[in-house]
């Protein structure tokens, strides 16, 4: 419990750990790196004070603006993607990705809308589905066991050099945690198109794949308006929303919002169903958020609560 004063700086390197977190072989020793890159990037920082014996406490303090009126959260318009337009080609979509859970969510976001989608767990199985299936793009995972999307994507761009006539060089967009510059420019060396970031974001994914695949979708207008412009149904179900959350403990809150944030969605299942029959509102709009793989308004849904 607790760090050493001297390791106090060391524990934000690259690929450091404590004495303890070394010997039990937990993580690469870059969570704390990459954390405290992004919050630089925002203009903050991430601090610690500790005390050996006793414990530590991690401070993260961002640069950010306070809305103050709710007008100000619903002015623009969200367009909801239901589909592709028709009298396009059958996209074939090829997901990599040795997490199960991941693999499963990027699956029901391209499938949802009607793409043809096929899974591999490695980069051995990518290949071989890339040769048989010939896809159009590949979501490939670049930390993987048994062969890692670096040398998946490096011998795909090899195969296709060796066989020009074959078929059009597949699109590969690699799906990373880093956020070091140096391996993201390797990751573009190797032959990827592009990257996107984890956690990736739903309409990222999808301008993605259209600015790499010439897409037209269908869309869903959907405007949230709860201003004071909005109708009185509108700001009653947001009021009611936010009065059985608040019904609820905050420890069931707080497992939510982090089970959102993860995107686990049998976790959400069970969570939902703990919620009081008198409380059938949120249930019913947690259910629907659900359903719509909308994590980030679940996560949003329970702001403004204090966080244990």
């Amino acid at each position: 419990m607790g760090i050493k004063k001297e390791n106090l700086e060391t524990i934000f390197e690259p690929f450091k750990q404590t004495e303890k977190g070394g010997e039990n072989h937990e993580g690469t020793g870059l969570g704390l790196s990459i954390s405290r890159q992004f919050a630089r990037l925002m203009e903050g920082d991430i601090t610690v004070e500790s005390e050996l014996g006793k414990g530590s406490i991690f401070t993260c303090t961002l640069k950010m603006m306070v809305q103050t009126k709710i007008e100000d959260f619903v002015k623009q318009p969200s367009k909801q993607i239901i589909g592709l337009q028709p009298s396009q080609t059958d996209y074939r979509i090829l997901v990599v990705e040795d997490v199960k859970d991941n693999q499963l969510l990027m699956m029901k976001i391209l499938s949802s809308v009607g793409f043809e989608v096929r899974s591999a767990n490695n980069g051995q199985e990518a290949l071989e589905m890339w040769q048989k299936w010939h896809p159009q793009l590949i979501w490939m995972d670049m930390r993987m066991p048994v062969m890692d999307g670096y040398e998946a994507s490096r011998r795909i761009r090899q195969l296709e050099a060796e066989n020009p006539n074959r078929q059009t060089p597949v699109i590969i967009i690699a799906l990373t945690a880093t956020a070091f510059d140096e391996e993201r420019k390797a990751i573009l060396e190797i032959g990827c198109n592009d990257f996107v970031p984890k956690p990736f974001k739903e309409a990222v994914i999808f301008e993605k794949m259209k600015q790499y695949l010439g897409l037209e979708y269908v869309y869903q207008e959907s405007t949230i308006n709860l201003s004071s412009h909005g109708t009185v149904n509108e700001v009653d179900n947001f009021e009611q929303l936010n009065a059985e959350m608040e019904k609820m403990p905050k420890a069931w809150v707080e497992e939510l919002r982090k089970t959102a944030l993860s995107a686990r969605e049998k976790n959400l299942i069970h969570l939902i169903q703990e919620i009081p029959e008198q409380y059938f509102f949120l249930a019913d709009s947690l259910n629907q958020m659900l359903e719509e793989l909308a994590f980030e308004k679940i996560v949003n849904l329970t702001e403004g609560f204090n966080h244990e």
